[in-house]
């Protein structure tokens, strides 16, 4: 495929994914589809159990906290500060 294509085949490749869509999150839905399906007809299953849906399956993709620097360096301390070692200072080379 070429690197770029006209403004045609993008509006066509638009429209047919409108009509076909495809991706990670496409197949995530198929999948839990299939499994609220298996869930909800178990023979072994509660009665007034709350039905089991798709969304139950799939994993969110939604990102689950804000990754400020701080934030970043203070988890990363907790888990390996006591194995850090700090590298030792080169002398400038400009000099």
């Amino acid at each position: 495929m070429e690197e770029t294509i006209t403004d045609v085949q993008l509006r066509e490749w638009a429209e047919f994914f409108a009509l076909e869509p495809w991706g990670s999150e496409v197949e995530f839905m198929r999948s839990g589809i299939v499994a609220a399906a298996v869930v909800n007809a178990a023979p072994n299953r509660k009665p007034h159990a709350k039905p089991a849906t798709p969304k139950d399956f799939m994993p969110s993709m939604a990102p689950k906290r804000d990754m400020d620097p701080k934030r970043i360096r203070n988890e990363f301390l907790s888990v390996f500060g006591d194995r850090i070692v700090k590298a030792p200072k080169t002398p400038d080379k400009a000099k």
